[in-house]
């Protein structure tokens, strides 16, 4: 599989009004983000730049470098999400990248993606996950270091990430 040139992305911030509960989650006394959080945005990210499609894995999850919340008393820690899709993969699959503000890569992984099944009579939905608040549809200008600057129509969205008051998949 190679991965095409045009990336989608997103930033999110991380800090104590946003993640109070990472204070629980600290090495030596600085918040560090877990890598099940990581999934979570990973996931999430992967269904805003792919509406109607369902994550149904993340292959190869990967801590490149762990993530010490520096900033989470002041202002904040900022990231980027990443994704570019695959080519000759069998099923829609974004190969996903975590940065931190630097650039420096922390997590990468690859999302598996389908429609929706059709539900059978009487069986209910499957749970859906919300949408990261103000999350909108913008032309996303980026650079793949494969080539020039590229535009995406994928939806994507500049907003602090949260705890989800309810977990729903996408």
């Amino acid at each position: 599989m190679c991965i095409r040139d045009s990336i989608d992305a997103l930033e999110l911030s991380v800090q104590r009004a946003s993640h109070a509960w990472l204070e629980g989650h600290a090495v030596d006394g600085a918040p560090v983000v877990p890598v099940v959080l990581v999934a979570e945005w990973l996931t999430r990210a992967a269904c805003s730049f792919r509406p109607g499609l369902v994550v149904t894995a993340l292959h190869d999850l990967k801590v490149l470098k762990g993530i010490r919340l520096d900033g989470f008393e002041n202002g904040g820690d900022r990231f980027r999400i990443e994704a570019q899709a695959l080519r000759g993969a069998a099923t829609a699959e974004l190969q996903m990248l975590l940065r931190d503000v630097t650039g420096r890569p922390r997590y990468s992984a690859r999302a598996a993606l389908h429609a929706m099944p059709a539900l059978a009579d009487g069986e209910a939905p499957l749970p859906v996950l919300d949408a990261w608040p103000g999350a909108a549809r913008r032309r996303a200008r980026t650079t793949s270091p494969a080539g020039p600057e590229r535009t995406s129509d994928r939806p994507a969205a500049t907003t602090r990430s949260r705890t989800p008051e309810r977990v729903r998949w996408c």
